[in-house]
């Protein structure tokens, strides 16, 4: 019982305690909120305060500066009227008129512009502006008066000029002009400080005019791209300061620059589109006392934050970090997600396309042999078609492949004897069918080799070399130039070699920011109209193959010039006697082969080939039949074995571990040779477990197929 009342009185007593919390809490972002609201009024109320300020006295400068523009056209009027009314027709007496108005209104030179383009000073001399005078306008727009920023005998001046229309014996006088020296605009402006502000003279599109006391305004040539750089305060911002200057609104701004907070107003001057912009530091400006009260009540909202701080940070801290926490795991999954699916529909799309693209030439091919089966060179020109789109779709799925294992970094290499000539020569012969059509000039220069023979995977640097040259190609115009250079120099650090091959071509070029892209899965740096098609992977699989050869890929180009790839890889050198890579025999006279195929089409297909190259062929439909067949015959009937992977009653990697357990002398050494279209290394490491020698992949290559065989037959010679 006693315990019943302890337990009880504990549970009123936490009660209690949430509830005191409960009322501090509340109290204390009760006070918190009134004094958020203080501070924000205060803070507007300064910021009001500024922004008036500054435009009351950007207003006043505006003024005084349109007066002083104003009185100067008042001036260009009477000297108008003086001309046009007087007689002026003499040398001496128009001086005499120019110099007369420069005694009167202080101008530092005045003048006037004849109609083919010359001028006449108050002095007798002539000028060349320095920045182009708009004649017609200053003709044609005589409402307005025409002021120009000019530079004469190395001194700024302001140029006002007013049209004219006055006979001087054989040349017309279009225009009259003054000119002020900057220095005393500056000195008429300078007698009205305003809390060290520094006054800029822009046009509406933001080129500075004018500059006076530079610091702290703005230092460069456009007002608005030196703001962009700026953190500007809320709302402002720099466009809605172009689109109120190009309605001839004013306006301010606030922004900060070197850590300090700054106030800008523009005005417009109702002359030329011209704008004075005034600028100010904020701490220049005197308000103690809405500042003194701004930093008391700053205080008391920092005490509140403490307290509300201390009362929730116990109760509140793990749960919130719980959350955040399980929030940002949860917006990372759904992030990658909708990345995946991104990437997932647009690698879907591309292939789709370039899949399809194939397959239609392929099957409409077909469909006109069928209709036309009677007319032999046209049945063989439509399979010639149909061999080449078969050939693209091979060639998409074997770039897709390659792409996949150099992200994986399953990519292996194979390294051999490669003949430089004989790459040369292979590529010179590629490049030059693919390049006649379109009458390209391929040069290849392979003079600055000092070696022939390189160990490397030969098969690898020839896709390399094939893809930056069909590259070229593809994206040089009609009769451009393409040159191929082969090079090397001795390494540094060993005993290898450094051989670059070059690319350049005069064609289209790479725009500087595709640059990087082009070397991602599914970019194309081109900017017209693609050639051929094509998913972009060929650079993609270019640069990881050049990167898993210990090399590096460098690219510089020009739009409209072309561009030029270079490739450095260090290889060693090799000697002839360690064997040439070298297109293997390809005939079969005389093989026996046993073929597990448990597709009839593909049967058929593989039955067809290997008979036309002189084989002698055993097809079984799967791999049960395989091992009987195998078995049932006297040793040394076949001499290899074709095995598909994926049959019925039992797969190909079963059949193999099979018939290598037969109890027979022929069951350990006959080769066996995986005909899959699983391309994979996961599957082949399965292959090779069971059994396998080697493996082709479907569609098959009957070249590739004989010089399978024959390796492995050649190996089996005792």
């Amino acid at each position: 019982m006693a315990s019943d009342t302890h337990s009880s009185g504990n549970g009123r007593l936490a009660r209690k305690i949430r509830i005191g919390y409960l009322l501090i809490l509340v109290i204390v972002l009760f006070t918190l909120g009134f004094e958020l609201f203080n501070i924000y009024r205060l803070s507007s109320q300064i910021d009001r305060n500024i922004r008036n300020s500054i435009v009351n006295y950007a207003s006043q400068t505006a003024s005084r500066m349109t007066d002083r523009f104003e009185s100067r056209n008042r001036s260009l009027e009477a000297l108008k009227f003086d001309i046009e009314n007087r007689d002026v027709s003499g040398r001496q007496s128009l001086l005499a008129s120019l110099q007369n108005y420069n005694r009167l209104w202080g101008a530092v030179a005045s003048g006037v512009i004849f109609r083919d383009g010359g001028t006449l000073l108050s002095d007798g001399t002539s000028v060349i502006f320095e920045n182009d005078l708009d004649l017609y306008g200053v003709e044609h727009y005589s409402s307005k008066l025409s002021i120009t920023k000019q530079t004469v005998n190395g001194e700024s001046v302001l140029v006002f000029a007013k049209p004219c229309d006055r006979k001087f014996g054989d040349r017309a006088i279009a225009a009259v002009f003054s000119a002020i020296d900057m220095k005393s605009l500056a000195k008429s402006l300078g007698e009205y400080d305003y809390h060290d502000a520094s006054l800029t003279v822009v046009r509406n599109n933001g080129d500075v005019v004018y500059k006076q006391n530079s610091e702290p305004g703005i230092l460069g040539v456009n007002c608005f791209d030196d703001l962009r750089a700026m953190t500007l305060g809320w709302p402002d911002s720099v466009e809605q300061m172009k689109n109120r200057m190009k309605v001839s609104m004013n306006g301010t701004l606030a922004y900060t620059k070197d850590k300090e907070e700054r106030y800008l107003a523009y005005i417009p001057l109702k002359v030329n589109y011209w704008y004075l912009i005034v600028v100010t530091k904020a701490k220049s400006i005197d308000y103690t006392a809405l500042t003194q009260q701004y930093y008391v009540i700053s205080g008391i909202l920092v005490m509140a934050i403490l307290i509300v701080s201390f009362v929730a940070m116990a109760n509140l801290n793990i749960h919130n970090y719980r959350v955040a926490q399980a929030n940002r795991q949860l917006r990372q999954a759904v992030e990658q997600a909708n990345q995946a699916n991104a990437a997932r529909r647009d690698f879907l799309a591309r292939i789709s396309h370039e899949i399809r693209t194939p397959l239609n030439g392929i099957v409409g091919m077909i469909e006109l042999v069928r209709l036309e089966y009677d007319a032999k060179e046209k049945c063989l020109e439509y399979l010639r078609k149909a061999t080449v789109s078969a050939n693209y779709l091979l060639g998409l799925l074997s770039d897709v492949l390659d792409i996949s294992r150099i992200e994986s970094g399953k990519l292996t290499l194979h390294n051999d004897l490669a003949d430089m000539r004989v790459l040369r020569e292979e590529v010179e012969a590629l490049a030059g069918t693919l390049a006649e059509k379109r009458q390209l000039t391929i040069r290849i220069d392979d003079s600055g080799m000092k070696h022939r023979y390189f160990v490397t995977d030969y098969l690898r640097l020839k896709q390399v070399l094939v893809n930056l040259v069909s590259n070229a190609i593809k994206y040089t115009g009609d009769g451009g130039h393409i040159v191929v250079n082969f090079s090397e120099e001795a390494a540094t650090e060993d005993s290898r070699s450094l051989v670059t091959l070059q690319v350049q071509d005069d064609g289209q070029g790479i725009a500087p920011d595709k640059l990087k892209e082009i070397f991602e899965p599914f970019e194309q740096g081109g900017g017209g109209k693609k050639r051929e098609n094509g998913v972009g992977l060929g650079l993609s699989i270019v640069t990881g193959t050049v990167t898993l050869m210990g090399g590096h890929i460098n690219v510089e180009s020009e739009p409209g010039r072309g561009s030029r790839f270079t490739i450095t890889l260090p290889l060693t050198v090799g000697e002839k006697s360690h064997g040439i890579w070298q297109e293997p025999v390809t005939d079969l006279n005389g093989v026996s082969i046993l073929m597990a195929e448990d597709n009839e089409l593909n049967a058929e297909i593989a039955l067809a080939l290997l008979e036309d190259k002189g084989a002698k062929v055993t097809v079984v439909p799967d791999g049960a039949a395989a091992v009987d067949a195998f078995s049932q015959a006297e040793p040394g009937t076949y001499d290899v074995i074709l095995m598909d992977i994926q049959m019925p009653r039992m797969d190909g990697t079963s059949a193999t571990r099979a018939i290598r357990g037969l109890a027979r002398e022929d069951a350990a050494r006959i080769p066996v040779i995986a005909m899959t279209a699983n391309a994979f290394e996961e599957q082949k490491t399965e292959m090779v477990k069971a059994g396998m020698n080697d493996f082709l992949f479907k569609p098959i290559d009957i070249n590739r197929v004989c010089a399978c065989i024959r390796k492995w037959m050649k190996a089996e010679e005792p």
